[in-house]
């Protein structure tokens, strides 16, 4: 009876490593076929396909990283962040550093969103804190509020080249007399500033920076690179290659 008792335990064994040795294999194939699909710009044919492949293996992470980056190019914002929630939801599963920067990528809408809005309300961004030399901070409900002596302006664009959208605050005067350009670049999660300019700024195709690009003084130009190692720009030499 024991030996028979071990057999079962035995070949239910070996039959449930097969069952999720074919389901991998299918949901592969669907993934591999999503792929051509969205190469072909097919997307709602990708998101079927890649559909399948997450409810036949509801841990697997790439297939919720495609299934999101599918949603996004079909334009189908709230269905990609629904499958990133739901990717974040899953027990037992930890994202490698590659997949977190993918999953942070497809939602940058939506964080992009939620930090301008607590910047709005709070002055802080990253570990920028706009408000805090002001005596009467604790008074400030709002950007808008009359005791900040400044206006704020937002817009994304992608200044590196990298495909990725910066954070662009601009911050002027209300007399008009000075503006500074801050740009952010969303790493990990969070806003990191990467550099800080005087207006008026020009960012080239490059990703490098020129402040002062309308001064009929060529002294005045300030030409500025972004350092990867450190992710800021920093003045670049004469003599460096733009």
């Amino acid at each position: 009876m024991k030996k028979r008792y071990f057999i079962g335990l035995l070949f239910g064994a070996v039959l449930l490593t097969g069952c999720s040795g074919i389901s991998s294999t299918i949901a592969d194939m669907q993934m591999k076929s999503a792929k051509k699909s969205m190469e072909s710009e097919n997307y709602d044919k990708a998101i079927k396909k890649l559909k399948r492949a997450v409810a036949i293996q509801k841990k697997n992470v790439d297939a919720y990283i495609m299934l999101a980056d599918a949603y996004v190019k079909a334009g189908e914002q709230k269905e990609a962040e629904d499958t990133i929630d739901k990717l974040r939801d899953l027990d037992d599963v930890r994202l490698s550093g590659k997949q977190e920067e993918k999953v942070c990528l497809l939602d940058s809408k939506r964080i992009y969103s939620d930090m301008l809005n607590n910047f709005y309300k709070t002055g802080l961004i990253g570990d920028d804190d706009e408000l805090y030399f002001y005596s009467d901070v604790n008074e400030i409900d709002s950007l808008d509020s009359d005791k900040v002596p400044d206006y704020y302006y937002f817009t994304l664009a992608d200044i590196t080249g990298d495909g990725q959208d910066e954070i662009i605050i601009s911050k002027k005067d209300r007399d008009g007399s000075s503006e500074y350009i801050k740009p952010f670049k969303l790493i990990k999660g969070k806003a990191v500033r990467i550099g800080l300019f005087s207006a008026p700024v020009i960012f080239a195709d490059n990703g490098n920076a020129v402040e002062y690009y309308n001064s009929s003084d060529n002294g005045d130009l300030n030409v500025l690179g972004l350092n990867y190692s450190i992710v800021r720009y920093m003045k670049l030499d004469k003599d460096s290659p733009k």
